[in-house]
This record gives C-alpha cells, structure tokens and sequence, in this order.
C-alpha cells in the first residue's frame, strides 16, 4: 500500500490505512458471523431431522397441539390409532379426537395449564365414532418461534381397562358365591397356614368371630 521513503510519509496516509484495517476486520467479522450462523442453522436442521425420526417410528401415538386444542400433526401410530389421515387430524382438532363428554378432559386441561403437564386417563374417539380408553400424556412448551405448544403422548389401554374389568367383575362374583354359601369355607397361605379370609358359615361351624 505504501512503498514511498519513511520521510515521505502522509499522516492521511496512515488515517487511511487505519482505515482500511477497521473495513478489513469488520468484514471478517461479518464472515465469521455468518460462518456461525450457518454452523448453528445446520446444528438446527440436524436436530429437527432426529426429532422428525423419533416422531415418525415411535410406536406411541403423538400428536402435535396448541392450547386452543388445534392440532398441527400426528405421527403414523396416531393416524393407524385414530383411524384418520394426518390432514384429517388436524381439520378435526382435539374436539374431534378427543370424547368432550368425558368429564375428565375439563380436569386434565385445567392441571396442564396450571402445572405445564398432565398424565392420566381419558377417552378419545376414532373416525368411526367408537370410543376407547387412552392413557394420555402431555407437556406443554414453546416452539422456536416462541408460541404455545402442547404434545400429547396417546397408549390404547381399552384391553387392559377390560381385563381389569372382568378381574373386579370376578372377584366380585367370587366373594358373593364365598360369602354365602352353606358350606364352611376357610382361605388360607400355604406357607404358614394363617387364614386370609373365612365364611360365615365356616365362623358357625368353629364358634369364633372373623
């Protein structure tokens, strides 16, 4: 830039090579920002393609919601569970996925949004209007952009509310039939032959109280 005698040396020279250097280091680090920017957009993407992943082969059903209860997507289980495209899903929204009749749904809403999240028991409806037992759980968050966000985590637990059913249903039977039946009737562990439960017929014939 100068190639002149020491002697010959411009002060406005040096005001313009000072100049120079403060253009030169400003565009480096515009460089540098932008190479930053970049590295952090791809982090960004790389992240967002491990979630996209984990949402699609997950074998629970996932919803994407907002607050208002419209819904912005559904996984592959939650279509297969629902009975509904995921642009069906989302025309629907929560009122038309989950049973409004339920009255534990105005609980569950209310716990979400005073604690952030909610798991229990609800029930959902398919797109043929049966309804089943769901064990549902869901968070509330914020997106990138800053909205309010909400997931929601589906399990289908109809077979086991219905195991659990005809097992009460059972032993119900059973404790009837056991309490009154004529003959003396005594349950007891095998391991120390200390009794669990007699019947009243059984207390009649040995003369003692329960």
């Amino acid at each position: 830039l100068y190639s002149g005698s020491p002697h010959d040396f411009d002060p406005e020279d040096e005001e313009l090579l000072e100049g120079i250097g403060r253009d030169i280091s400003f565009v480096l680090d515009i460089l540098r920002s932008q190479k930053q920017r970049e590295a952090t957009e791809q982090l960004l993407i790389e992240s967002e393609e491990r979630y996209r992943l984990l949402f699609d082969t997950s074998i629970d059903a996932i919803l994407l919601t907002a607050p208002d209860g419209s819904i912005y997507g559904a996984n592959q289980a939650a279509c297969q569970l629902l009975g509904r495209t995921e642009e069906e899903i989302r025309r629907v929204g929560r009122n038309g996925v989950v049973d409004v009749s339920d009255p534990r749904v105005s609980q569950a809403l209310e716990e979400r949004a005073r604690t952030g999240r909610f798991r229990g028991n609800l029930r959902l409806v398919r797109s043929d209007g049966t309804t089943f037992e769901a064990e549902v759980s869901t968070a509330l968050f914020q997106d990138k952009e800053g909205h309010a966000r909400t997931s929601m985590v589906i399990r289908d637990i109809s077979e086991r509310t219905r195991a659990e059913t005809a097992l009460r249903e059972s032993e119900a039977r059973f404790a009837k039939v056991f309490q009154n039946s004529p003959n003396a009737m005594n349950i007891f562990r095998l391991s120390d032959g200390r009794s669990v439960d007699v019947n009243d017929a059984f207390l009649e014939l040995v003369g003692k109280t329960r």
